[in-house]
């Protein structure tokens, strides 16, 4: 499967909040050893900034003034993020299709967590998991069988240009 992307059909946008990681000198290393990928970043540090809903709202405002097209998307996901490696190619399967929103998965790696943390986050995908399926008994829909996904996330996700415009951008939450 060749999942090469012509560079002019996309751009990558990080935002660089905060940062202590060094993640604004990765990003300024990549782009000299990689000057044809197309990669923009940007550097906030605000104490009015303070939340990742007022990240993810810069963010996509951001992507969707760079984005010339109406019917384009703005695909995004959260710094820590591990993608699958087909992940783009996965999505560009609903491109065309209609879909304004298409929400992902995200499944955390256990492997670095422990005690407390693990336990509470495993009886949270437990509750997720038999609460979907509940919902699934009581109300089944078509297009989205079982095993359906139990939530989604913003960090998860592409809208539509057109669609991100119409529900009036992504308001300021603090979580």
């Amino acid at each position: 499967m060749d999942t090469t992307l012509e560079h002019s059909l996309y751009e990558v946008l990080v935002l660089c909040h905060n940062c202590t990681d060094g993640t604004y000198s990765v990003c300024e290393d990549f782009i000299r050893t990689h000057p044809h990928f197309n990669l923009r970043f940007l550097k906030v540090d605000n104490p009015l900034v303070n939340n990742v809903g007022a990240v993810r709202r810069i963010l996509m405002r951001w992507a969707s003034q760079r984005l010339l097209d109406d019917n384009g998307y703005i695909a995004n996901t959260d710094a820590g993020t591990v993608v699958d490696r087909y992940w783009i190619a996965n999505f560009l399967g609903y491109v065309g299709s209609g879909y304004g929103l298409v929400c992902g998965l995200i499944k955390v790696g256990m492997d670095q967590i422990r005690g407390n943390a693990k336990r509470t986050l495993l009886h949270k995908q437990g509750y997720f998991k038999l609460r979907t399926r509940l919902e699934h008994e009581i109300c089944p829909d078509a297009k989205n069988p079982w095993p359906r996904h139990a939530h989604n996330w913003g960090p998860n996700m592409a809208i539509r240009k057109d669609v991100y415009h119409s529900i009036g951008g992504i308001p300021p939450k603090g979580f």
